[in-house]
């Protein structure tokens, strides 16, 4: 007679698919299947917590937000443009988990997407514009100029994660990033 199965929780399966995705593994390649042998439970046990494996990939999505905001916010927030300021953490974030990154910014999941998740969405352009604020004297343009900031940064981390940056422009991405941002506010 087979051991039975034991339970996992619904983190479990979270923290399980964006290890995965850390190791190496691409969306494509995870399935319930595999984080259930992976964690030592039926496959099944998955749909006591998700409708289906891409209701999974959201909360998973959800939970890489949460990381990024954790490692990029302080109680005090250093000015924007400072060494330790949010684009320095930001590109140490999808240094340290690309996949994440591409799970939160690339990757196309399938709706629909769980109301829990969907405020999470937004928040790290909030981050961004909390910071301009604090960062930079009230202008005209500070919106439209957020803007260009954040498509350059996440323009950037998108050729970072993907492998399409010389040796030369990964070692000086946060400085370049800090340049382009003290020249578009200063």
């Amino acid at each position: 007679m087979k051991p039975k199965a034991r339970s996992v929780g619904r983190q479990a399966f979270i923290k399980c698919v964006l290890d995965m995705l850390d190791e190496g593994a691409s969306l494509d390649e995870i399935n319930l299947r595999h984080i259930a042998k992976r964690l030592g439970c039926a496959h099944t046990n998955a749909y006591n917590w998700f409708a289906s494996q891409q209701e999974l990939y959201w909360w998973a999505l959800g939970l890489a937000i949460e990381r990024l905001l954790l490692e990029t916010q302080a109680e005090d927030i250093p000015p924007l443009f400072a060494e330790d300021g949010l684009l320095v953490r930001y590109a140490a974030f999808a240094r340290r988990h690309p996949a994440w990154f591409r799970l939160i910014w690339l990757e196309r999941l399938t709706p629909p997407i769980p109301d829990e998740i969907v405020p999470l969405l937004a928040r790290p352009s909030c981050l961004m514009g909390r910071s301009l604020k604090q960062s930079v004297p009230a202008q005209g343009s500070l919106q439209e100029k957020g803007d260009v900031l954040f498509s350059y940064l996440h323009g950037k981390l998108c050729l970072l994660v993907t492998h399409r940056m010389s040796s030369e422009q990964v070692e000086t991405l946060e400085q370049d990033l800090l340049s382009f941002a003290n020249s578009l506010f200063c």
